[in-house]
């Protein structure tokens, strides 16, 4: 696939990398000069802008926040207003319930396709193509992300059901409760504000999902307290 990369930071550039190394046509931007240039040495090609990074199959975001994000695709010369129809934006970092669902009308709107794909791991499993990524979306453009999925990461655990409706149109009442919301439910358990078994069934038909998820980082907490503790010892002797 031809899919633009942007944000280079200490994830996104380990992304990109392994897109390459899958054999994706990778369009890379940043917004500083200079975190490219290996990229460009293995066969990535530079964008000069976010426009030109938005001219493929797809493009992928990996950026710092909200108000990063917003900039990059809402703005005049931003991916929204680049991207051709039925492309995909595919947004990696953890971004607020209220700009996703925003971002879904919007593309949708101008005959694109969103989706939210959050990665869970650190720089290193990035690098390594180890990432685990919690994907939600329509089914069609799921679909047509697993190849991207499969050189970031080593799982791809999927949140969204179909949408479902009752035989007079309506959305069935699960339908609204968006995969952006469940997103949400698991930045608050990643936070410990919420009981992972709360998470399961605020999902309904997403329960498996996110419980799985939900179990994911609770392993990867563990590791961490694990590790600094033994980081600790170490220090504390010398070693």
């Amino acid at each position: 696939m031809k899919v633009g990369f942007i944000g280079l930071g200490q994830m996104g550039h380990g992304m990109a990398l392994n897109l390459l190394n899958a054999g994706h046509e990778v369009i890379v931007y940043n917004r500083s000069s200079g975190k490219a240039n290996d990229l460009i040495e293995r066969g990535a090609h530079e964008a000069a802008s976010v426009a030109s990074a938005s001219g493929g199959d797809a493009v992928i975001t990996m950026l710092a926040d909200d108000n990063a994000l917003e900039q990059v695709a809402l703005g005049e010369a931003g991916i929204i207003a680049n991207l051709a129809k039925s492309a995909l934006h595919i947004s990696s970092s953890t971004i607020s319930v209220a700009l996703a669902e925003r971002l879904t009308k919007t593309h949708a709107q101008a005959g694109q396709r969103f989706v939210s794909a959050p990665v869970f791991g650190r720089p290193d499993a990035a690098a390594a193509g180890k990432l685990f990524v919690a994907a939600a979306g329509a089914d069609d453009a799921l679909k047509d992300c697993a190849p991207l999925f499969d050189a970031i990461g080593q799982r791809t655990i999927i949140l969204s059901p179909t949408v479902k409706r009752h035989a007079n149109g309506t959305p069935d009442r699960r339908a609204k409760r968006t995969p952006l919301i469940r997103q949400f439910w698991l930045v608050q358990v990643a936070n410990r504000r919420a009981p992972r078994a709360r998470v399961a069934r605020f999902n309904g038909a997403g329960g498996a999902g996110a419980w799985e998820v939900a179990c994911l980082l609770n392993r990867a907490s563990r590791a961490r307290m694990v590790e600094r503790r033994f980081a600790g010892v170490a220090f504390r002797r010398g070693f």
